[in-house]
């Protein structure tokens, strides 16, 4: 993927016995795989709407792309692990995610390139070809390095070391 730079900044805190706090912010990347830029192109024939006009017949192409880029990615986390000394062998942590993923690879379907082109969005015309009449002859739909994708939310996990043996039990009568 040529030369990325990646960076990570983290901190731990644990202000008392059994309580850890986390933080950490990140730019991560993905490279792109072989796969994905070097698979064979493989064509299948498809009935495309464009301009109001239904072409039957157009060649949709679809492959890998040497001109990818890696995906980068904004992570943000914080969180904690609790783990009381009056309740041996319990655990609980709890932990925060932001992800702002940007140019994810992917590809968007022979029909969603000319309603992207129809809808302004040129460059997506230059995926296609026409003949000299006008009429819609191919698509491409390699690979690319699209849009953006955010999330977060809040994984949890609680657990419990002990035993599930008993202990030895003596059991005494008394007369």
């Amino acid at each position: 993927a040529g030369g990325q730079t990646t960076w990570k900044f983290g901190a731990t805190y644990e202000p008392v016995d059994g309580l850890l706090l986390r933080a950490g912010r990140s730019l991560d990347i993905r490279a792109p795989s072989l796969y994905e830029l070097l698979v064979p192109n493989l064509s299948n024939v498809n009935n495309i709407a464009f301009r109001g006009v239904t072409t039957s017949g157009v060649l949709v192409g679809s492959g890998g792309n040497r001109n990818l880029q890696p995906e980068k990615a904004h992570t943000t986390t914080a969180g904690f692990t609790l783990r009381p000394a009056v309740l041996r062998g319990f655990g609980f942590s709890a932990d925060f995610f932001d992800i702002d993923l940007k140019g994810v690879i992917q590809s968007v379907g022979g029909q969603n390139v000319a309603t992207f082109c129809e809808q302004g969005v040129t460059d997506f015309c230059n995926l296609m070809t026409f003949n000299s009449g006008g009429t819609l002859l191919t698509v491409s739909n390699s690979l690319l390095n699209l849009a953006s994708l955010k999330t977060n939310g809040v994984d949890m996990t609680a657990s419990y070391d002990g035993s599930l043996r008993p202990e030895k039990v003596s059991v005494g009568v008394n007369a």
